[in-house]
């Protein structure tokens, strides 16, 4: 008998946020992709807490957009530079699991 296919999956990150080495100054742009059915929520933390509790000067500048059909989700930091360093989040939560994928933003070596 074949297997059936189960129309629910937990999320799963199809292509994981990728490190790319940016300048001081640009605009850093991070994409990853998750699937999950139903379509997974997603939420950021930065340094451990919600990317959105950040506010002022400290938050300006860091947006995030998520395409719930594509599965595209988007980091972008604008003006990158000190006191932008740390560990980025994203997690993927639905009915049936979660996952979780980080960035880690480093400072000059």
């Amino acid at each position: 008998m074949p297997e059936e296919k189960l129309p629910w999956s937990p999320p799963k990150w199809t292509q994981p946020f990728s490190s790319s080495r940016v300048q001081q100054g640009c605009e850093a742009v991070f994409e990853g992709l998750v699937s999950g059915c139903p379509h997974p929520t997603i939420k950021w933390t930065w340094r451990g807490k919600p990317l959105e509790e950040f506010t002022g000067k400290v938050g300006r500048g860091k947006s995030t957009k998520y395409d719930e059909e594509t599965g595209k989700i988007t980091l972008v930091i604008e003006d990158l530079g000190p006191g932008d360093e740390g560990q980025y989040e994203c997690r993927a939560d639905n009915p049936y699991g979660d996952s979780s994928c980080t960035i880690l933003v480093g400072g000059a070596d």
